[in-house]
């Protein structure tokens, strides 16, 4: 079992001071995309700190749990670019429902501390603190699940034409993860 030193708090307050939170479904960008960014959904904000921390040596895991009341409405707030304590969060109810199930679904990341516990670190907010967490924990990740991660498919298709005759033909395809496009020029 590995027992924490304070050398995470650098990476921990970096993803909570410096990577702003946006709203999306699963894994968009990756830990680079995040960085690079400078942006990123709880997942992709888990991933990167999951990688900084794995980076000096530590066995970071990735958490899942539930946001509900308070804490949700918090994270609501934020993803409108409201910090909490701030008044100004007016959505309509179909937005409300499709945000809500988008961000219910949180995720952070946990370092071993000893005799099989976990320190919570969760970089949501801009006062959270390591051993504090927002969600409820559902489970730990040993792998994140295939279907978090979005993908894209790009094709390039050219038109011919030699005099009445047309056609099409297909140049390029592509089907990958989004994130491993992230940080490459397309």
């Amino acid at each position: 079992t590995q027992v924490v030193s304070n050398g995470y708090h650098v990476d921990f307050e970096y993803v909570r001071d410096n990577i702003g939170f946006q709203a999306y479904g699963g894994s968009l960008k990756g830990s680079m995309g995040t960085q690079v960014e400078g942006s990123g959904n709880s997942l992709d904000r888990a991933f990167l700190l999951h990688r900084l921390l794995r980076a000096k040596g530590f066995k970071p895991q990735i958490a899942l749990g539930r946001l509900r009341g308070a804490n949700l409405e918090k994270v609501l707030a934020l993803s409108q670019g409201i910090e909490p304590g701030e008044e100004g969060l007016n959505l309509d109810m179909v937005s409300r429902e499709k945000l809500t199930n988008i961000l219910q679904d949180h995720y952070w990341v946990q370092l071993p501390v000893s005799d099989g516990k976990w320190l919570d670190l969760d970089p949501t907010f801009t006062d959270a603190v390591p051993g504090k967490t927002i969600a409820g924990l559902r489970k730990q990740l040993k792998r994140v699940p295939r279907h978090l991660f979005q993908r894209i498919e790009i094709k390039v298709f050219a038109d011919f034409s030699i005099g009445r005759n047309k056609a099409t033909s297909q140049l390029i395809r592509y089907i990958g993860l989004t994130k491993d496009l992230m940080t490459e020029p397309v």
